[in-house]
This record gives C-alpha cells, sequence and structure tokens, in this order.
C-alpha cells in the first residue's frame, strides 16, 4: 500500500536536500538561494525576508536632524550613510563561531552588514574586552573606533519576600534547592552538558532539580516535536530520553515567564548554572549576583572578565566536562554557608557599578563619535 507523502514530509526531505548542497558547494547554495528569492518576490507575490530591513529615505532625513545616530542592534538592517555622528553596539559574532546555527545565506548576509556598518560607524561599542578582541580581529578597520562599555544587572528592583514565595509556591519549588538556567536553546549555550552534570549529581545521590526559563526552552523535554537533523534540542531530548533524570521532577521546563517571575526563580535559587561556550558576558549571573545568589559558569573568558570587571565569585569549570560541572554545583551544595558567604560578598561589589555608570561610558562614546564625525568632514573638505 502507497503511503501519501505529508507536507511536513516533504519539506524535510527538500531541507535534508538543501543541507547537503549546501556542504558540499557553499556558493552554489548561496546562488540558488538568491535567485530562488529573487523569482518568489518578482512572480509569486511573495514578501521580502524578515531579515531584510532598511531606513526609509523619509527616515534618513529625519535622523539627519539628530545630533548623533544611536543603533542599539545593527544587525538584519540594510547599512545606511545618515550624514550625522553614529554609534553601534555589536552584541557578539556568533554567526562567526557557530556556522551551524544559520542557514549560509543569512550567515554571509551577516558578515556582509558587520563588515558594512562597521566602516560606516563612528564608533563601535562592544560589552566586554573580549568582544572587542573579536571584532578587531574579523573586522581590523575597527581599530581605533572600538569601544568597551560594561552592562550593568538587568534586574533593577528588588522581588519582594511575597512574590518570591508565591513564585515559588506556584511552581512547587523549595527556596535554595534547586538550580536554575535561563537562557535560549541555540548549541553555544550548552545546556545539555548541565543537563549531564545534574543526572551525575543524581546518580551519585545528589538529586536537585534544573529549573529551565527562556524563549524556546519549552520544547525541552517535549518528545512529541519533530525537530529537524542537527537541532540542538533533539539532541537534549535524545539524552533526556535516556538519562536518569525525569521530566517535572529532576527537570523542570518553564519556557518563557516574565521578567518578575525570572528574577524571583533566580533569587530562590540554590545557584545559578551557565555553561555557554561563547558570549559577551553573562546576563543571569549579573542578576544572580544583585541578589545574593551563588554562580556557577563556564571558565571562558568574558566570564573570567567579569570577575575581574566586578570583583565578584563565580564556581568555575570547564563547559565541556559535565563531570566538572558537577563538582562545581556540587562544591555548592556541600558547603551552604561558605556558598552564602561568597554570594553576599559578592552582592555588595556588584552595587558599585550601576546602571549610571554605563550611561556615563555611552555619553562619552556619542561624543568620541561627534569628535570624530567633525574631524573627518572637516578633512574631507579641506
Amino acid at each position: 500500500m502507497n503511503e501519501t507523502r505529508t507536507a511536513p514530509q516533504v519539506r524535510s526531505i527538500a531541507w535534508r536536500i538543501g543541507r547537503r548542497v549546501a556542504r558540499s558547494n557553499g556558493t552554489l547554495f548561496l546562488a540558488g538561494i538568491t535567485a530562488l528569492n529573487w523569482y518568489r518576490q518578482r512572480f509569486r507575490g511573495a514578501k521580502k525576508p524578515w531579515t531584510a530591513f532598511y531606513y526609509t529615505r523619509e527616515m534618513r532625513e529625519l535622523l539627519e536632524g539628530c545630533s548623533v545616530v544611536y543603533m542599539a542592534f545593527p544587525y538584519y538592517t540594510r547599512p545606511a550613510l545618515f550624514g550625522v555622528p553614529s554609534v553601534a553596539t555589536f552584541h557578539d559574532l556568533h554567526f562567526r563561531h557557530f556556522p551551524g546555527a544559520y542557514d549560509p545565506e543569512t550567515r554571509r548576509l551577516l558578515d556582509r552588514q558587520t563588515s558594512r556598518w562597521t566602516r560606516i560607524i563612528d564608533e563601535c561599542v562592544v560589552s566586554s574586552r573580549f568582544i572587542e578582541g573579536d571584532l578587531l580581529r574579523h573586522y581590523p578597520h575597527t581599530t581605533g573606533k572600538t569601544r568597551v562599555v560594561y552592562l550593568a544587572p538587568y534586574g533593577i528592583r528588588e522581588i519582594e519576600t511575597s512574590v518570591l514565595e508565591h513564585v515559588l509556591e506556584s511552581q512547587d519549588l523549595a527556596r535554595g534547592r534547586y538550580f536554575i538556567y535561563s537562557g535560549g536553546t541555540s548549541r553555544h549555550k550548552n545546556i545539555i552538558n548541565v543537563l549531564r552534570a545534574v543526572d551525575l549529581l543524581k546518580r551519585a545521590g545528589h538529586p536537585v532539580p534544573l529549573v529551565i526559563t527562556g524563549s524556546g526552552t519549552q520544547a525541552i523535554g517535549d518528545f512529541a516535536l519533530e525537530l529537524a537533523e542537527g537541532n540542538p534540542v533533539a539532541e537534549i531530548n535524545d539524552f533526556l530520553r535516556q538519562s536518569s533524570l525525569v521530566l517535572g521532577e529532576d527537570v523542570r521546563v518553564l519556557g518563557y515567564v516574565s521578567n518578575e517571575e525570572v528574577d524571583a526563580l533566580t533569587r530562590g535559587a540554590a545557584a545559578i548554572v551557565h555553561a555557554s561556550l561563547y558570549e559577551a558576558g553573562c546576563g543571569p549571573a549579573m542578576d544572580a549576583w544583585l541578589n545574593g545568589v551563588p554562580v556557577a559558569f563556564s571558565n571562558i573568558p568574558p566570564y573570567l572578565e567579569q570577575l575581574e570587571r566586578l570583583d565578584v565569585h563565580a564556581w568555575l569549570f570547564d563547559p565541556l566536562d559535565p563531570e566538572d560541572i558537577a563538582r562545581a554545583l556540587g562544591a555548592i551544595l556541600r558547603s551552604p554557608e561558605e556558598a552564602a558567604r561568597l554570594a553576599r560578598r559578592s552582592q555588595a561589589a556588584i552595587k558599585s557599578y550601576t546602571w549610571d555608570d554605563t550611561a556615563v561610558a555611552y555619553q562619552a562614546a556619542f561624543a568620541s563619535a561627534i569628535e570624530r564625525f567633525g574631524s573627518r568632514v572637516k578633512t574631507h573638505r579641506a
């Protein structure tokens, strides 16, 4: 009996063929995608991809009346000249280090736009020396116009005890009896090794639930989902199927939650844990330090830079070694008094750097851009 092929199966086969072509001949694949998109838009009335943002003439004319133009996220936007000083923040170069997270066309688009934007922009802001070095290495023309502006903790309001108790009760969690991971599911986030570490702790007789929050994390543990080959969540779910971890008990997947909820969950945790392989810095750690909560994270350069810059403490581990992650988490569990003492010291230290400091640093970036733009205009006229 012949089976009727469903639409998802057709898409899956097409995706696999495209992936095979991309691996064997990236140039051919990009040419094919470009031609296909042109055909769809020219003859089939298809909309432009969501990545095709651009500044209209009216918008550019409006911006030319400003003292300085600031872009918090220039990616996915067609580079444009404004005729006034400009500043932009380049968060990181994830697309260069994890090509599998992007299709070849998008990766090429990001590289082309970043190269162009960094030539146009008068002041390129990054949030760590690590990312500054990354930017200079891949786009050396940024030499002399990069600036590191450190960020302050994201959580700016203290969670009331009543809110904390309500959130923990609603999730059936005990204060100080769980770890929390907050973030996305991209491969560089390395959630799978955190889960492996939690599994090792449970097998060693120290079961501590891991609470997972963040956009897209709701797919973790949803075994009914049909995920594409190479999707990091597919690998995570394969591990969960054969691990000792029980969903709903050892692993609590909450998906995207409100700012108030994630702040409460952070404050009530035994520790936050992040095993990222590449980042500009660890935002959840900033909020944990501010709330006097222990932090366990990767021994990668940007995280070590945070420790140095903020004079805070964290339990470090090799993110590629689940046993080392388990060791760091186990150390927090075995010495709760010492963990609490170091967390309090970090809480006091991080309060010395606020968003006012970040704002002052950005004001300096704007002033530098205005000066550099003026010098360039004078040189051009001369």
